[in-house]
């Protein structure tokens, strides 16, 4: 929740990242949080752990969504 109210400085849902540990900072989900970049090199972020992914998770969340929505839809449908 708290990426979303305060999200990172350019991640976005559906981005792929990878975990870095930077010189002088705690490491990767030392408390909780991970500093990111994006695979080019470039820094994203600091993100809070929960919020990371894999891509198998991040598959499943969105045949979660798709569901949801085709759900929603066919409900419309039958409402008309």
């Amino acid at each position: 929740m708290l990426d979303k109210l305060h999200p990172p400085h350019n991640v976005r849902e559906g981005d792929t990242v990878r975990v870095v540990n930077l010189p002088g900072c705690p490491r990767a989900n030392t408390m909780g949080h991970a500093h990111v970049q994006h695979l080019d090199g470039t820094f994203a972020g600091l993100v809070c752990t929960n919020s990371l992914l894999s891509e198998e998770e991040y598959m499943e969340h969105l045949r979660r969504r798709i569901a949801e929505h085709e759900a929603r839809e066919r409900a419309t449908e039958r409402n008309l």
